[in-house]
């Protein structure tokens, strides 16, 4: 198995601008919208801050590189960041148990061939003996409030996409000092809590996807 443990600077920028974008989500569209109408594109604002954000990062390290991918079922874009022999995606879920819903790209940066997809460019006959070791940062709100996330953790899921492999990175505990000063003060605001649930982002299924296809 790769090495997981990737550069702490790389991990401490990925969570301060996790932070930063799920406080700009949350100003950005209380600002522009009513609170219903907030609370529905919130998640989606949000998603695009991060998937930017995450390329952003990403400039910031020579050795990492960072680039937009088009799902080829949704049409939706995504950023796959590269470092080394890890490959990183991003996802909102409910909690940190909760398993990412499958899709036909993270099928392919899943499996066993998964070079040939992460690495267009080099389009292999074979896989090498140490395929790239495919990662996701999943995270979710508060259950104080939509203006900070209440975890952030990087899994690395199976072959199946039903369950992780061992060793997650539990970014919260790896850097206690950024939840405690991007939290400060943000717990005593109950009053300004939201009250209308959020959507999950959830991307519309073209026809191969309804036909079983995700």
């Amino acid at each position: 198995m790769a090495d997981i443990r990737a550069d702490s600077a790389t991990y401490f920028g990925v969570l301060r601008a996790l932070f930063d974008c799920y406080e700009a989500a949350d100003e950005r569209c209380q600002t522009d919208f009513d609170r219903p109408e907030a609370a529905n594109l919130r998640p989606f604002y949000r998603r695009a801050l991060i998937e930017s954000q995450l390329r952003e990062v990403a400039a910031s390290f020579p050795e990492i590189t960072a680039t937009a991918r088009r799902s080829p079922a949704s049409g939706w874009n995504h950023t796959l960041v590269l470092c080394g022999r890890i490959a990183l995606t991003q996802n909102a879920v409910g909690g940190p148990e909760e398993i990412v819903q499958p899709s036909l790209f993270r099928q392919r940066y899943a499996a066993r061939d998964n070079q040939r997809y992460l690495f267009v460019e080099l389009e292999p006959e074979e896989p090498p003996p140490d395929s790239v070791l495919y990662g996701i940062l999943i995270h979710g709100q508060a259950n104080e409030g939509v203006v900070f996330p209440g975890f952030a953790r990087i899994v690395f899921p199976k072959e199946d996409l039903q369950s992780y492999l061992p060793g997650q990175i539990d970014l919260f505990r790896e850097f206690p000092e950024v939840v405690r000063t991007k939290t400060e003060g943000l717990f005593e605001d109950a009053t300004n809590l939201e009250q209308i649930a959020e959507p999950e982002p959830e991307l519309r299924m073209d026809r191969r996807q309804a036909a079983g296809e995700k």
